[in-house]
């Protein structure tokens, strides 16, 4: 298609019909860009959409040519960042690469050697946040963005952001964004670069008040508190029952997920994780004082073989992903849902162990009252908003990784009566009451 568009124009321009074929088939090639991209500083321009691919999807050793190429894509990086690296690795000085893409490496640890590379050697001219609309023929269930990147020394960047409900977007509409022209459609954000870079993304109005908390606060895990996502089995439907008398009832531990909190505070819906763990180890197939437990792994072992970790480690396919890290499950937690329009902490106790869905709070520093209801405030949530991906729906994803960036007082900087404010607040779900102080103690 693109051949035949452009051999129509080089014919209405008078090109002899031989040359106009023999040229668009030495200049349009249908390649892999990641095996045969141009050469070192040899393009002025890079224009795309790369692939939406988990790099999990690929073949594995096709993967592992990539990511020997493209060091950049490490970790979990889904294949758009080979794309990266490979178009920007080759632009000529001043080039520039323009790409629709996923923005989650903005944001997230896999993206963060990306980022690096940025802020060190490329200028980041253009972010427009595409979440709210959807730019493409078919819907995608990607959170896209467009970058503009240009080779030279870094500089400041223009973040628009396509308010909710903006049916399409035109490059006017862009154009008058970045000159600060009234356009009711776009609305002007800024990019703030930290250190480790990190990257947040906030409207004007919250800037400074974030720059005042990152050079005045402690992140949330230097305060004392410690941050974990909850356990990851890979299989919930063997691994995640209500039947109380599935297997011994030794083996049945109770696990709570966002259903469990839709009130605000801990409802147990009576589910079970069927746990092949004791006191942190995996418990062997022949265990003979729990035979209804491995009866039931072995019924389902061909569903547990398939999974990715078994795949791994096939001598222990009866495993799940994560393993139960008794010392901090086992104590009072904060349980925050993986998405969700705000942070709404719940206080669960000892016994319950929380699924992958939710992401739990311990802390030895803090009762964990008064902190709870400093993340209820709105000024709380809008700084983990500021890292965090945002779904199309508005929803934040509440990532480990972004609540670990709050940055917060220690617990004793915190007043008495603020602290007896905030318990009544948190036990109360009274949200405006924690934000009045949130607001104050926060800065916002």
């Amino acid at each position: 298609m693109a051949r035949a568009r452009v051999k129509s124009v080089l014919l209405e321009a008078a090109v002899d019909p031989e040359i106009a074929e023999s040229l668009t088939t030495a200049w349009i090639l249908e390649r892999d860009f990641l095996l045969e991209a141009p050469s070192e500083s040899s393009a002025r321009w890079v224009v795309g959409n790369p692939p939406y691919v988990r790099v999990g999807e690929v073949d594995h050793d096709l993967a592992v040519r990539y990511r020997n190429l493209w060091p950049l894509m490490r970790r979990r990086a889904d294949l758009y960042i080979g794309f990266f690296e490979a178009g920007l690795r080759s632009l000529e000085d001043g080039g520039v690469q323009v790409f629709i893409a996923p923005d989650r490496w903005m944001r997230n640890q896999y993206g963060e050697p990306l980022r690096r590379l940025l802020d060190e050697d490329f200028a980041l001219e253009l972010v427009v946040d595409l979440h709210s609309t959807q730019p493409f023929a078919s819907r995608v269930a990607a959170y896209p963005a467009v970058t503009v990147i240009r080779r030279s020394p870094p500089s400041s960047t223009d973040v628009l952001r396509v308010r909710k409900g903006v049916e399409s977007v035109t490059s006017g509409m862009i154009t008058q964004g970045r000159a600060a022209t009234q356009e009711p459609l776009i609305e002007r954000s800024e990019l703030l670069r930290e250190s480790g870079h990190r990257w947040a993304f906030a409207p004007q109005a919250h800037v400074e008040r974030l720059r005042r908390s990152s050079s005045t606060f402690l992140s949330l895990e230097e305060t004392g508190a410690v941050v974990r996502a909850g356990i990851a089995t890979g299989a919930d439907r063997v691994f995640v029952t209500s039947d109380s008398t599935l297997v011994e009832r030794a083996a049945l531990t109770p696990v709570v997920g966002p259903k469990d909190l839709r009130s605000g505070e801990l409802s147990w819906v009576g589910r079970y994780l069927v746990n092949p763990w004791r006191d942190g180890d995996l418990l062997p197939l022949a265990s003979q004082d729990l035979p209804r437990l491995f009866s039931y792994f072995e019924d389902h072992k061909r569903e547990l073989q398939n999974r990715y970790v078994s795949r791994r480690n096939p001598e222990t396919w009866w495993r799940t992903i994560d393993r139960p890290v008794d010392e901090n499950w086992r104590r009072p937690k904060l349980l925050i849902a993986d998405i969700n329009h705000q942070i709404e902490p719940v206080l669960a106790g000892e016994e319950f162990l929380p699924l992958n869905t939710l992401f739990y709070i311990t802390s030895s520093t803090w009762d964990l009252e008064v902190l709870g209801g400093l993340l209820m405030s709105e000024t709380a949530g809008d700084s983990v908003r500021a890292y965090s991906v945002a779904m199309s729906s508005g929803s934040l994803r509440m990532s480990a990784q972004y609540l670990r960036l709050l940055r917060i007082p220690a617990p004793d900087e915190i007043s008495a009566e603020d602290a007896k404010r905030l318990t009544t607040a948190f036990r109360s779900r009274d949200r405006g009451e924690a934000s009045r102080i949130g607001a104050r103690l926060l800065g916002g």
